[in-house]
């Protein structure tokens, strides 16, 4: 005759295959959320990347979405797309994108110099706003990365008004 068994063994069988379960569900719904923000870098990209786009709008948390994205990958394509959409950006919601994107370029640990270079050169510089300032002269007077320093400069050599001038001619005297 089979061995019976026992209630508390059917317990831990019954827990262990609900644990399991559980974590194959946090795994499938990941992937699904991982899915959807790809998705949505691909359709901003293509709405930035039609002829005459001026505007692509985003809200606080596409942002973040975009500059998390920007953290995950090394692919000059992937980055360039990013900096396109960042470059075009519109907040809906009140976020200052220049800001925000400017202290992520010159605060965020770990991010790649790659991404940094790109998203100055491509986004930012494009963007010409004065707000960005602070944070490229962070970035140009810390950066040991001579094209870092490069386009640091580049993007604010046309907004460097005749307050910022004196620190931006200090900082180009260093170099």
């Amino acid at each position: 005759a089979p061995a019976a068994i026992h209630p508390a063994g059917s317990l831990g069988i019954a827990s262990a295959a609900a644990l399991l379960l559980l974590i194959a569900g946090m795994f499938v719904m990941k992937s699904g959320k991982q899915k959807r923000e790809a998705e949505l870098v691909t359709e901003l990209a293509a709405q930035a990347d039609k002829p005459g786009t001026t505007e692509v709008a985003i809200t606080n948390a596409t942002l973040q979405l975009l500059l998390k994205a920007a953290t995950k990958t090394e692919s000059d394509t992937d980055l360039q797309k990013i900096a396109r959409i960042l470059a075009v950006a519109k907040a809906t919601d009140g976020t200052d994108v220049d800001e925000r994107t400017a202290a992520f370029v010159t605060k965020t640990p770990g991010l790649s110099p790659l991404a940094q270079e790109i998203i100055v050169r491509d986004a930012l510089r494009e963007r010409n706003n004065p707000v960005i300032m602070p944070s490229m002269l962070e970035l140009i007077s810390s950066s040991d990365k001579p094209t870092l320093v490069v386009v640091g400069l580049q993007s604010i050599r046309q907004i460097a008004g005749d307050d910022e001038f004196t620190t931006f001619l200090s900082l180009i005297e260093k170099r």
